[in-house]
């Protein structure tokens, strides 16, 4: 089936899949799409991770409340150094950006599980669990070839999965 139709469909597929057979335009023009969306991304949780202060204040027991004033702080400042920091686009580059997005805000959960002991346990506390399903959804907005994603999505899973596991949460 030498099809010129399914030479097309096959070569799209592939694209889809990985960056490897992308031509150098269009591994520029993505990459500049993944920086401006990282950014974007990283600012909004930049910003909202401290301001979220408010509602610890209301949902934490006091014995915590300060460390996670701390770790909003810290999370807060990482997330906008990645939004402001000027990177020249490349594909590396905007790939390594994404990788420190998730990163650092799954570090932000990896932190919180441990403070909280696990939030699972806790009703009012359930909230605190969305932020990987959260950073996923974001992940989909992000133009990552199903590779990219996969490896994302990997990091994700097994971040909480670990996490779990270790603070004896994990079922």
């Amino acid at each position: 089936m030498n099809h010129p139709l399914f030479a097309k469909m096959r070569s799209a597929l592939l694209d889809c899949v990985s960056s490897r057979d992308h031509s150098h335009d269009f591994s520029f023009y993505s990459s500049e799409l993944l920086l401006e969306r990282v950014r974007l991304f990283a600012g909004l949780f930049g910003l909202a991770s401290p301001a979220w202060v408010l509602v610890d204040r209301w949902l934490l027991p006091g014995d915590v409340l300060g460390a996670m004033m701390g770790l909003r702080f810290v999370t807060g400042l990482l997330l906008l150094l990645i939004a402001l920091f000027p990177v020249k686009p490349s594909l590396n580059r905007a790939r390594l950006s994404a990788t420190a997005l998730v990163v650092v805000v799954m570090g932000f959960y990896v932190f919180v599980e441990v403070l909280t002991g696990g939030t699972y346990p806790s009703p009012g506390l359930i909230g605190y669990t969305i932020l990987p399903v959260l950073l996923v959804a974001v992940l989909a907005l992000l133009p990552l070839t199903i590779l990219e994603s996969s490896a994302m999505l990997v990091l994700v899973g097994l971040t909480v999965l670990a996490t779990h596991l270790s603070i004896g949460t994990g079922g």
